[in-house]
């Protein structure tokens, strides 16, 4: 099984784009938008084991 650490990091390094052009369109604003990103992905992080495989789902 891979740490999971490595597969958060990849997850992120893959999707972060995707997700801050997700969150711009949610709040109009680019800090706004890396704020809710980064808030987004602390939560994720807590429980990664559990959602893994299938993050944005």
């Amino acid at each position: 099984m891979r740490d999971t650490g490595e597969s958060f990091d990849a997850f992120v390094a893959a999707r972060y784009a995707a997700l801050l052009r997700t969150a711009f369109l949610l709040t109009g604003h680019r800090q706004e938008a890396e704020d809710l990103v980064q808030e987004t992905l602390l939560k994720a992080a807590k429980v990664w084991r559990r959602i893994e495989h299938g993050p944005e789902a």
